[in-house]
């Protein structure tokens, strides 16, 4: 969280434009993201409004640090510039010993500026699109060893119109004497001035037992120098190695931090120029203004307060609505009278006994749509039923939780993430149902399943056999033995018709009269019998459907639980965001 503003943390007084635009982002952010649960939409819309003005206005071109690179003749100006740029934007062999005119090196999207001393710059800027210094304008000055004081005068003029000056020397030049009355003469404000000893790296022996000592030797004479002839107390110098850095090939410890620490020397002034503005400076009120109006209608210590007392409030279901079994039964059997006729009708019974067992319910065949529409609306009533106790419990709990919400919102709760008991109950009913469903299903497809073929296999037998039994009675042994031993077709109608003759005769229809009453009692108990199960499978749906309502609904009180957590942690994590952004606006 904090991670956001980590690189305003060192700036305790004052902030550059970038680094407003950061704590406005960060502002941004809070007001789209963790805001909607501390600020209506009708505070919340017009402050997001307010910012995101700020930010374009943060956004746009800052200020730019005129800097003049001056230095003899040699002693790599143009490399160092290339260095600062991490390209080539100033060829080497662009040698100007003599010329009394500066060349500007700007970013192609910053402007000049600098009319004051226009008729002193070289008419065609050099132009790059290097975004390492695109906040600097750099001006390549004439080389100080020229013998025109003219030229000296001119030089001077460029100098007194910049933000800062880089003295470059070297190893081979740091030793003129012309350096140092030069750097006196122009000496009117030296806290902008700043000194590098180029080409460091030749003054390094990794041979020797201490590679530095040329390098401290030179470096000690030349502040000894800076401070003696050139009248510069405090001298701030780096010593570098342009090229080595421009062609990344460095691999020097000292030489590397050196030129880093000289980058960011530039950027630090490039900042402190920034601040002393007076449109940076009202930028950072303007945002220090919108933040102080957004934690006025946050009140932030108020909502600490408010949610303490909230983390104490107790939700538990009341012990009377946990299980209320008094009115279970008829719960129950209202559902499995719904039930049982969806079953039956996908019972895959032979169709005599598929006709016993409606017989047995006193039941018409209907439409299964119609079936399940009954069913739904007898689950609606169960499920009405079930939670009719619980809601009471359920709304004075949802409410407790709003009403305590809403002293640290009193401006809406829609914010607030706690749902009504009306609509946990709703959302309860459906999940049940849902369940139920499934379950009612599955039973429905085992019913018509593959072990339903079974089932007809085994009633088409018990039916079949009592009458196979008769015909044999009824049939002539001896006529049928006779037959298969000489097949033929006035043998097989000679059979028939003494089964016939059998058939109607005293016996034979005594007989049938005994096969059929048989016959009825058989499929009267099998469907008695595959009544009796589907029954139970009705049964075991309709005290599935109890528990899953039962279920469903105790979880209603850990849903407001977790509303209620869920909704504390995002208001406090908010009211954390908005302290961090509080803390990174000086």
């Amino acid at each position: 969280m904090l991670d956001y503003f980590s690189p305003l943390r060192h700036m305790e007084t004052a902030l550059n434009r970038s680094a407003i635009a950061i704590l406005l982002e960060g502002m941004l952010r809070f007001l789209e993201q963790d805001a909607t649960v501390l600020l209506v939409e009708e505070k919340r819309i017009p402050f997001i409004g307010k910012v995101q003005a700020l930010l374009e206005k943060a956004l746009l071109p800052g200020e730019v640090l005129y800097v003049g690179i001056m230095g003899g003749t040699g002693v790599g100006k143009s490399t160092l510039i290339n260095a600062l740029a991490r390209d080539e934007i100033s060829p080497a062999s662009d040698k100007r010993p003599f010329t009394d005119r500066a060349v500007v090196y700007r970013h192609r999207e910053r402007l000049r500026g600098l009319e004051e001393i226009s008729n002193l710059l070289r008419e065609s800027d050099a132009i790059h699109d290097s975004e390492m210094i695109r906040d600097f304008i750099l001006l390549d000055l004439p080389d100080f060893d020229s013998k025109d004081e003219h030229n000296r005068r001119n030089t001077i003029k460029i100098l007194s119109a910049l933000d800062g000056v880089v003295w470059v020397t070297s190893p081979e030049k740091y030793g003129d004497a012309i350096f140092y009355e030069f750097i006196q003469q122009t000496a009117f404000d030296q806290k902008n001035f700043s000194f590098v000893l180029n080409k460091s790296d030749e003054l390094i022996d990794n041979e020797s037992a201490d590679p530095y000592w040329n390098l401290k030797k030179i470096l000690g004479d030349l502040t000894l120098r800076l401070k003696q002839e050139a009248n510069v107390q405090e001298p701030r110098i780096f010593t570098v190695s342009a090229a080595r850095e421009y062609e990344r090939r460095n691999g020097i410890p000292l030489l590397d931090a050196e030129f880093t620490r000289f980058r960011n020397f530039l950027i630090s002034e490039r900042d402190a120029k920034e601040i002393a503005l007076a449109k940076t400076a009202n930028l950072q009120e303007e945002t220090r203004r919108v933040l102080d109006e957004i934690r006025r209608s946050v009140r932030p210590d108020e909502k600490i307060r408010l949610l303490k007392e909230i983390r104490d409030i107790r939700l538990e279901a009341s012990p009377e609505t946990a299980h209320s079994v008094k009115y279970m039964p008829n719960v129950k059997h209202g559902l499995f009278e719904y039930i049982s006729p969806i079953l039956l009708n996908a019972d895959a019974s032979i169709a005599p006994v598929r006709f016993a067992m409606r017989l047995l319910k006193f039941r018409r065949s209907r439409d299964q749509k119609d079936l399940y529409r009954d069913m739904e609306r007898a689950f609606e009533s169960v499920a009405d039923t079930v939670a009719r106790d619980r809601r009471v419990g359920l709304e004075k709990m949802a409410a407790s939780v709003s009403s305590e919400l809403l002293l640290a919102f009193p401006e809406g709760a829609t914010v607030i993430g706690v749902q009504s008991a009306e609509e946990l109950i709703s959302s309860a009913k459906e999940t049940a149902y849902q369940l139920f469903s499934q379950s009612l299903q599955r039973i429905t497809q085992s019913l018509k399943g593959a072990f339903s073929v079974w089932t007809r296999l085994w009633q088409k037998t018990v039916l079949a056999l009592p009458a196979a039994l008769l015909i044999m009675k009824l049939l002539s042994p001896d006529s049928i033995e006779a037959w298969l031993d000489y097949p033929s077709l006035a043998g097989g109608l000679k059979i028939f018709l003494g089964f016939l003759t059998s058939l109607f005769g005293s016996e034979g229809l005594i007989g049938l009269a005994v096969l059929i009453i048989f016959e009825v009692l058989v499929i009267w108990r099998l469907a008695a019998s595959r009544l009796r199960k589907i029954e139970r499978m009705a049964q075991g749906l309709s005290d599935s459907a109890i528990n899953y309502l039962e279920a469903a609904l105790d979880s209603v009180f850990l849903r407001i639980q977790e509303d209620k957590t869920i909704s504390m942690k995002r208001v406090e994590d908010g009211i954390e965001k908005l302290k961090a952004l509080d803390a990174a606006l000086p």
